[in-house]
This record gives C-alpha cells, structure tokens and sequence, in this order.
C-alpha cells in the first residue's frame, strides 16, 4: 500500500534451547515458488540470535522467553512475503 509498514514476528521459546538445535525463521516472497526460502534470523543453543534481521528477547520467565523479530530497515518493503519456522537437529 505505499505506507512502508514494517512487521514484527513475536512468539514464546524454551530457554535455555535445548542443545543440538538450530531454530530459522526464513522468508519467501512466493512461498519458494521461484527461489529458496532464505534465512532472516536464526539461533543455535545458547549463541545469539543471528541474520538481518534484529531479535530482541523478553527476560526468561518459567523456562520461556518472547522473542521479537523485525526486519532491519534496509530491508525492502515487499507487497507480500511469507515465513516459515524451521526446526533441524545437528
């Protein structure tokens, strides 16, 4: 629509995670119609989060942590984008 809104992803996790984990949010404009979904963030067991876009966590509470993930602001505004969580072992 032009007004440059921006999103915000926010969801609950175990913390700590558990070891062996790695956690991704990855993104497509088209549901990987036309190219792979592509990382935005992304956590391994205790090391920070990590990709372009910034994650800020809630202090732990019982166990769990809300953790916020926004696009950095170069990141373009696009008309319609998707997500998915990924959850793989190592």
């Amino acid at each position: 629509d032009g007004s440059g809104a921006r999103f915000a992803l926010r969801f609950s996790m175990l913390d700590p995670m558990p070891p062996g984990l790695l956690f991704e949010i990855q993104a497509s404009p088209d549901l990987g119609l036309s190219g792979s979904w592509r990382t935005v963030a992304s956590k391994t067991s205790s090391a920070a989060w990590a990709g372009p876009a910034s994650a800020s966590v809630s202090t732990p509470s019982g166990g769990k942590v809300t953790v916020t993930v926004s696009p950095s602001p170069s990141t373009p505004v696009l008309p319609q984008q998707w997500f998915r969580f990924r959850l793989s072992s190592f």
